[in-house]
């Protein structure tokens, strides 16, 4: 509903910082999920997933002319992640948006793409308020969204700083519409 891309020099960049540093990252298009190199790892998260990782040792290169990059996500060890977010914030946080998405994923994505902006692109269109919509989360990526409204709800599961920033929790969706409703 409401997507952009990386500008060529930016991922190009944060690519770079994260690579000095790090091997277990993903850069993700529209279509397909990227790996610069297919770790042991890499290849069990495939296997789990039933999603191919595409493998190109020369991904950086073909940054803004053949592929083009929606997503960064850098997995693994949550305190790990969480320095190299750290990191990328200190560094691109004015032009970047990056939440703990997971407890082991850490996603990074242009400015002002994410679940929050395509919550206000649907306000905007259908002339709505706040008070008018709901929204559900569980995960750091859910709360801009989860302030929008005071018809926010939380998994259960979530973590208890993604719970804070709703106005109520939910063990199961359909008892947040039921609540709605």
């Amino acid at each position: 509903m409401y997507s952009g891309t990386f500008e060529k020099q930016l991922i190009t960049d944060i690519h770079e910082l994260i690579e000095a540093e790090y091997d277990f990252f993903f850069v993700s298009t529209a279509t397909d999920l990227y790996v610069t190199k297919k770790t042991e790892e890499m290849h069990q998260v495939e296997e789990a997933h039933f999603f191919p990782l595409v493998e190109n040792k020369e991904l950086i290169t073909l940054y803004g002319t053949k592929v083009f990059p929606t997503k960064i996500s850098i997995a693994g060890d949550t305190e790990r992640i969480l320095e190299l977010k750290k990191k990328v914030d200190d560094r691109f946080g004015a032009v970047i948006e990056s939440y703990l998405s997971d407890e082991h994923c850490v996603d990074i994505l242009p400015k002002g793409i994410s679940k929050a902006s395509g919550i206000q692109y649907l306000l905007d269109k259908y002339d709505l308020e706040p008070e008018e919509i709901a929204v559900i989360g569980d995960s750091f990526n859910d709360v801009p969204m989860m302030q929008m409204t005071p018809n926010s709800f939380a998994m259960s599961g979530a973590r208890d700083e993604v719970k804070k920033h709703a106005r109520h929790t939910v063990d199961h969706v359909h008892e947040a519409i039921r609540y709605f409703l």
